[in-house]
């Protein structure tokens, strides 16, 4: 294995660690990395955040769909500490996350907490403004509406307006065209 995997495989490794700064780190650079793959940022935040080995890191769309598992795995552990891990998520290509993302929100998404909600609601909110035919036809199948409404029912009024924003995104997703757009068409 590679030096530049061998850094990869202990950052997911750290991402457990019972150390808490440790496991908030290796979750930070996960998500640069993840980031890197999806909208990559052009300033030199990651020079400045990752080890040489991550800036270099180059992931297939395997590799990044294996750590999306992971992440998504951690989250089913421990859904009520999983704001750190639901924000590296966010991170992700959207069409990589949105199925792994959908099917969390259904099983686990009400075990949330607040602050863990809003970087659901982030990740989501990344896939649904992605808009692409794989997105729509995913929530299609598996739609978070129930969970967003819980969302809307939450003390924290940021939450609320994240969730309202999302049902609004998904609606106008899901809504058929208008006759007159499809008459223009």
């Amino acid at each position: 294995m590679s030096r530049i995997m061998e850094v990869w495989e202990q950052t997911l490794r750290l991402a457990v660690d019972r150390d808490v700064d440790e496991r908030e780190n290796a979750l930070f650079q996960i998500a640069l990395v993840l980031e890197r793959h999806s909208n990559p940022m052009e300033d030199k935040n990651y020079e400045g955040n990752l080890p040489r080995e991550l800036v270099r890191l180059v992931l297939d769309e395997r590799r990044q769909a294996d750590t999306i598992h992971y992440l998504v795995a951690l989250v089913r552990n421990k859904p009520g500490d999983s704001a750190t891990v639901l924000f590296a998520l966010s991170k992700a290509r959207p069409y990589l996350l949105i199925g792994p993302l959908l099917a969390l929100l259904r099983d686990k998404g009400m075990q949330f907490p607040s602050e863990a909600n809003y970087e659901a609601l982030q990740a989501l909110d990344a896939c649904l403004k992605d808009g692409s035919e794989a997105i729509v036809q995913a929530v299609r199948a598996n739609s978070p509406r129930e969970w967003l409404l819980r969302c809307t029912e939450s003390k924290d009024d940021l939450l609320v307006h994240k969730a309202h924003f999302a049902l609004a995104r998904l609606d106008a997703m899901l809504s058929p065209p208008s006759t007159s757009e499809s008459a223009e068409s």
